[in-house]
């Protein structure tokens, strides 16, 4: 009776197990179809809406949406595209997602500089042109796909008027070809840090592309790469070998044995943004610390 008991469980556990995983690989054949259907029409006139929850899409009749449920790894999604071979190209706060034929590409954030080329911040503009180059635009640069290789310009490689890209406009077919990054000589930048008129002592002079105030996670407010130096005995500072583009400036002080940070708010003469110029020292006005 035991055996039998035993026998008669294990078959239902085996019944429920293939029930089950049909189920499943039925769910996923029907996935992959309405994923594969999607891209077959995404260059017949469907409207891709990028929202906080996913792809919104306007579809003759009616809506569909593009989120986790459908293999999109994160669902505050910042800007959207399609190419002219009908992929699906879908930025969002874990990186950036092509969808083609049904099939799912990730270039996930902690992963995007090693695998792209360029920085793991979000994408704010994706735009394709008619050669089929990728055109990225981020708070930190703009990266171009040509086709083998990812280009990354920024004011330290290129003509760039600031780093931060926030639209990318073609006209016509594109230009048929630009010119590659190339690094221009560094910059540097001196000055001096008072309080009440008295020179402070060891603060940490901090110069990056931006700040996070007054929240912000980690050893520096700063965001990307920090270059940094310590005031002397007068007060003074001096950062060298900066790439030439537009910073910002956070300082830290010890008071009491604690840290305290200072930004733009809370510095006098400090200019909203510094200019570092290829070849050249800038030179700023003294920085008075306001208590």
């Amino acid at each position: 009776m035991f055996q039998k008991t035993v026998r008669g469980v294990l078959l239902g556990l085996m019944m429920v197990l293939l029930l089950t995983s049909g189920m499943v690989i039925g769910a996923e054949k029907k996935l992959a179809e309405d994923l594969s259907a999607l891209t077959s029409n995404a260059t017949k006139g469907e409207i891709l809406l990028a929202t906080s929850q996913g792809v919104s899409i306007i579809e003759e009749d009616g809506w569909s949406v593009l989120d986790k449920s459908k293999g999109l790894p994160h669902n505050r999604v910042k800007t959207t595209a399609v190419d002219k071979e009908g992929r699906i190209w879908v930025s969002h706060g874990s990186g950036l997602s092509v969808l083609d034929g049904g099939q799912w590409s990730h270039y996930l954030r902690f992963e995007m500089y090693k695998t792209l080329g360029f920085s793991i911040n979000d994408i704010d503009v994706l735009a394709f042109d008619a050669q089929g180059r990728v055109w990225i635009g981020t708070d930190w640069e703009l990266a171009v796909f040509d086709g083998n290789q990812w280009l990354t310009y920024t004011q330290a490689t290129s003509g760039l008027a600031g780093n931060g890209v926030n639209a990318i406009t073609l006209i016509g077919d594109g230009p048929p070809s630009f010119p590659l990054p190339s690094e221009a000589q560094p910059g540097s930048v001196s000055g001096k840090v008072t309080c009440q008129e008295v020179p402070v002592v060891g603060a940490e002079v901090n110069i990056c592309w931006d700040v996070s105030w007054p929240i912000f996670f980690g050893p520096t407010p700063c965001k990307g790469e920090v270059y940094k130096a310590v005031t002397d005995s007068e007060g003074c500072f001096c950062i060298v070998n900066i790439p030439i583009g537009a910073y910002k400036l956070a300082m830290r002080i010890m008071e009491e044995e604690k840290e305290k940070w200072y930004t733009g708010g809370g510095i006098g003469n400090l200019p909203a943004t510094l200019h570092i110029i290829s070849g050249e020292e800038t030179r700023l006005a003294e920085l008075s610390l306001k208590k």
